[in-house]
């Protein structure tokens, strides 16, 4: 289980990030391995021992949004993969055209049974090289996530097979999704 969350305005200058910081706190019982925000069309994660509780991955990080009128956080409890900065949410794809930060960040909230089919439908790539000696395997967030925005389409919202609750935003057009339930393709659905 996790936790998604997040404060949306259309003017800049009225949202409230102590509510914002609020929600993060009270979101903690939904996970507590790892956290992070989406902010400014750029990322930022708390995976440390020292700052994977949201109420100590805020602490003096100034979240005044300058650019966008979305801000929205992710607090994660691992359905699978190893607990690091590279699997906690959200996760972001691409450039955007604006300001060089991402052109497409997301997070959720479900275990998926069907990531690697999903990955091998929509072209995405299982393994990432972190470093020139170690890889990684990405998680089924992840992949989920990227279908979607390789995509460009809601398609692999037919195709998974689990639950899931998604967030998503693309700076461009500034336009935010939300999504929830489980699969159609889900056999015990």
């Amino acid at each position: 289980m996790c936790g998604i969350f997040g404060y949306i305005s259309n003017d800049i200058n009225k949202i409230d990030v102590n509510a914002f910081k609020l929600l993060g706190v009270l979101n903690e019982t939904r996970g507590e391995q790892s956290c992070g925000i989406a902010l400014n069309s750029d990322i930022f994660h708390g995976a440390t021992f020292k700052d994977r509780k949201f109420r100590d991955f805020i602490k003096g990080l100034d979240l005044k949004p300058i650019e966008k009128p979305v801000l929205f956080g992710h607090t994660r409890k691992a359905s699978s993969g190893t607990v690091n900065e590279e699997n906690a949410h959200p996760f972001a794809f691409g450039t955007n055209n604006s300001d060089d930060g991402f052109a497409f960040i997301g997070a959720h909230n479900g275990t998926l049974y069907n990531h690697t089919e999903l990955a091998e439908t929509f072209g995405v790539e299982l393994k990432e090289r972190v470093s020139t000696n170690l890889t990684r395997e990405k998680i089924d967030s992840e992949v989920l996530l990227e279908s979607i925005y390789i995509s460009k389409s809601f398609r692999p919202l037919n195709f998974y097979k689990g639950g899931a609750a998604l967030v998503w935003y693309t700076p461009d057009t500034n336009e935010i999704y939300l999504f929830s339930g489980e699969s159609k393709a889900y056999q015990y659905s």
